[in-house]
C-alpha cells in the first residue's frame, strides 16, 4: 500500500508540472504573436530612415529612396537599410519622385532590388554623366523625366524594364549611346524618351509594340534604326522620327500605323522598305514630308494614305513614285499626297529647295472608295473602273467661309440637298478628269444616292505651317511613271 501511494504522489507532480511548463510556452507563444502583430502595426506607418546622405522612407516592408541631402559627387543607392525600431532590415524597392533633383551627383549606382524610378527623380543633374545598374537587375519602370537634362554619356537598360516614360532621356546633349540587355522586355517607348539626344544609331528590341510620339525627334545625329528580328512593333506614333539624319529603314512586318509626320523633315531619307506580308493599314497624314526618296513600294494591306502623306518629297528633280503591291486594297486617298514636290541643290553646304510643277497624272488602284481633290493634276486614272469611288474629300481648296461654316469634319448630303453644295464644290475643284470624265460629273452621276462629302479641319484663323499641322484627313494620289 505505500509503494502505491508513493508512486501517485510523483505522477501526481510529473502532472503538474507538465501543466506548468505547458502553461508557460502559451505565454511566450502569445506574446511572440503580440509582438509580430505590433511590429507590422507600426511598419504599415510611414517611417524615415537616413543613411549615407540620403533619407529612406519604410512603408510595410519596403523602402524608398525619397530625398538626397549630401554633396558627394558618386552615390550609391542601399539596397537595403536597418530599422531600428523594428530590429530588421528593408529592402530598396524604389527612387521616389524628386529625390536627386538638381543635386551636384555624377555618378549613380542603382541596386538590384530597385523595381522603379520614380517621376524627375534625376532631372537636372547637370554633372550627371554614369549610371549604372546591379546584376540581374529587378528594375521595371522608369518614369516620365527621371533623366531629363543631364550629361550621361551611354547607358544600359536592364532586362526586365517595360516601360520608358515620356521625356525620361529627353534632352540629354551628351547621350550617344544606348543599349538593351538581351532578352529585353521592353513593350513601350513613350513620347519624348529620347527627344533632343545625341544618339548615332539605336537597335529597338523585339519586344517593343509602340513607339511614342517625338520618341527620338530632332536626334540630328541619328542615322541608323534597326529593329531585332521578329519585331512585335505596332505602331509609330507621330513625329517619332521627325528631322532626323536617317539614309534608310525597313518597317518591321507587324506595324499597323505609321503616325503624322513620323519620318517628316528627314531629308536624307532615300530608301524606305518593309518586311515581306506587312500588316501596315494607314499611313498618316505628312508621314514622309520633305524626305529625298525616289520611289516607294506599298505593301498590299494599305488602306489609308492621308493628307499630304509624301507633300514635299522628291529625288533629282521629280516627285516620289510609288508603286503597290498586286492586290492592292487601299481604299481612300486625300488631299494633297504630292503636294509642293521638290528638287534639293546645295549651295555652299546648306541644302535648299525649289518647288516644281505637279505631276499631271496619277495612277490608283480600283478599290478606291475616297478620294481627294489633286492640286495642278489633269487625270486621274484607274487600273480598273471607278465604280466603287463614293466620296470627295474637299476642304483645303474651299473658300475659308464656307469651310467656317460646316465645322464637322464630315456630314452626309442626300439628293434633296446636294445642289445646295454643289457650286461651291465646282469651285474648290480643279479641271480633274476620272478616266477621262471630269471629276465633278463623276460625283454627279451619283447624286441619286447617299453622297458623303468629308471636310477637313475648320481653317478658322491659322495659316501655313499652323493649319497645315492640324489637318489629319486621309490621303492622296499617285504619278504615272513617264
Amino acid at each position: 500500500m505505500r509503494e502505491k501511494a508513493r508512486i501517485a504522489r510523483i505522477a501526481g507532480l510529473i502532472i503538474a508540472l507538465l501543466g506548468t511548463v505547458s502553461g508557460e510556452a502559451m505565454r511566450l507563444r502569445g506574446e511572440e504573436e503580440s509582438r509580430r502583430s505590433n511590429d507590422a502595426l507600426r511598419v504599415s506607418s510611414p517611417v524615415s530612415v537616413h543613411a549615407d546622405e540620403i533619407e529612406y522612407r519604410i512603408v510595410g516592408d519596403e523602402a524608398k529612396a525619397c530625398r538626397y541631402t549630401g554633396g558627394k559627387r558618386n552615390v550609391s543607392v542601399s539596397s537595403c537599410v536597418f530599422v531600428p525600431v523594428y530590429g530588421r532590415c528593408c529592402p530598396v524597392t524604389g527612387v521616389a519622385e524628386n529625390c536627386f533633383r538638381n543635386t551636384p551627383v555624377g555618378g549613380i549606382v542603382i541596386p538590384r532590388t530597385v523595381q522603379i524610378l520614380g517621376l524627375n527623380c534625376f532631372g537636372g543633374c547637370w554633372l550627371l554623366e554614369n549610371i549604372s545598374f546591379e546584376v540581374d537587375s529587378q528594375l521595371k519602370r522608369i518614369e516620365s523625366r527621371a533623366f531629363w537634362e543631364t550629361f550621361l554619356k551611354s547607358v544600359t537598360i536592364p532586362r526586365d524594364v517595360e516601360i520608358l516614360g515620356s521625356s525620361c532621356f529627353s534632352v540629354c546633349g551628351s547621350l550617344e549611346s544606348v543599349s538593351f540587355e538581351t532578352d529585353s522586355r521592353l513593350k513601350r517607348i513613350e513620347s519624348r524618351a529620347f527627344y533632343r539626344s545625341s544618339l548615332e544609331s539605336i537597335t529597338i528590341p523585339r519586344n517593343v509594340e509602340a513607339l511614342g510620339s517625338e520618341c527620338f525627334g530632332e536626334c540630328r545625329f541619328l542615322r541608323s534604326i534597326s529593329f531585332e528580328p521578329d519585331s512585335q512593333l505596332r505602331r509609330i506614333e507621330s513625329k517619332a522620327f521627325y528631322f532626323i539624319r536617317l539614309d534608310s529603314i525597313t518597317i518591321p512586318r507587324n506595324v499597323e500605323i505609321l503616325g503624322s509626320r513620323c519620318f517628316s523633315m528627314c531629308c536624307s531619307l532615300k530608301s524606305v522598305s518593309f518586311e515581306t506580308d506587312s500588316q501596315l493599314v494607314c499611313i498618316k497624314s505628312r508621314a514622309f514630308e520633305r524626305t529625298r526618296l525616289g520611289k516607294i513600294v506599298l505593301p498590299k494591306s494599305v488602306k489609308i494614305l492621308g493628307t499630304g502623306c509624301f507633300c514635299g518629297s522628291g529625288c533629282k528633280g521629280r516627285c516620289v513614285m510609288i508603286r503597290f503591291e498586286k492586290g492592292s486594297q487601299l481604299k481612300s486617298v486625300g488631299n494633297g499626297v504630292f503636294a509642293l514636290s521638290q528638287r534639293w541643290e546645295s549651295r555652299e553646304g546648306l541644302a535648299f529647295y525649289r518647288w516644281n510643277d505637279q505631276p499631271r497624272k496619277y495612277i490608283l488602284p480600283g478599290g478606291v472608295e475616297e478620294i481627294g481633290l489633286f492640286p495642278g493634276c489633269k487625270d486621274i486614272i484607274f487600273k480598273r473602273n471607278s465604280e466603287n469611288l463614293k466620296t470627295l474629300i474637299v476642304g483645303c481648296h474651299f473658300k475659308d467661309e464656307f469651310l467656317r461654316n460646316h465645322q464637322p469634319y464630315s456630314f452626309s448630303a442626300p439628293a434633296w440637298q446636294f445642289d445646295s453644295f454643289w457650286e461651291e464644290i465646282k469651285r474648290a475643284a480643279p479641271t480633274t478628269h476620272i478616266n477621262g470624265i471630269p471629276i465633278l460629273d463623276c460625283f454627279k452621276n451619283k447624286r441619286d444616292s447617299l453622297i458623303t462629302i468629308r471636310l477637313e479641319e475648320d481653317r478658322g484663323s491659322l495659316s501655313g505651317e499652323d493649319w497645315l499641322q492640324k489637318l489629319n484627313n486621309t490621303l492622296l494620289a499617285f504619278p504615272v511613271d513617264a
